[in-house]
């Protein structure tokens, strides 16, 4: 799981540094991304899965991560090619650093067996088109304004909802209708 990862110098989001964990140091579980149009949520998403899906890790300066229980550190080899996804990854338990020069042209089946290789657990994004949620105000009930988010949630839009529980649905329905 990602813990933290810093940008460097990108031409969208600058040095920006995202960290995933809680006050007690664990990891959330959920990450939402919200944000205006053309704040970067998109470009947070199509950088991170680039290198993930085992292309360039230029555009960070280092992405902190646990994998099989052990916390990790990479970061890019400006010498090295990090276009093409190399990297030195240091296990911060032990110490030990190492240069990876794995992607998906050059010793792909390594990444599949390498479990301390953040790439080996995959990554899958899909850009969605813009979509608008609207409850009609003559919803009936409940169970209309219902049937309308569970619409919301599956068609294609450019936001990320996340609806758990019955109380996440009735804070949002409270929102809608009051």
């Amino acid at each position: 799981m990602i813990k933290k990862v810093k940008w460097h110098n990108h031409a969208i989001l600058g040095n920006l540094e995202l960290d995933f964990t809680k006050p007690d140091g664990t990891i959330y579980d959920t990450i939402v991304l919200a944000g205006e149009n053309g704040t970067g949520k998109t470009t947070v998403l199509e950088t991170l899965s680039t290198f993930l899906n085992l292309g360039s890790i230029e555009p960070f300066e280092y992405i902190n991560y646990i994998a099989d229980g052990i916390p990790y550190t990479i970061a890019p080899n400006p010498d090295d090619n990090p276009q093409l996804g190399f990297h030195f990854r240091k296990n911060e338990i032990d110490g030990t650093t190492e240069m990876i020069r794995t992607n998906r042209n050059n010793s792909p089946q390594s990444i599949e067996s390498d479990k301390a290789d953040i790439r080996h657990y995959g990554f899958s994004y899909s850009k969605a088109r813009a979509s608008a949620f609207f409850i009609p105000s003559e919803a009936a009930s409940i169970l209309d304004c219902l049937a309308a988010i569970r619409f919301f949630m599956l068609s294609d839009c450019d936001t990320a909802c996340c609806l758990s529980d019955t109380s996440s649905v009735m804070s949002l329905l409270r929102l809608i209708l009051f």
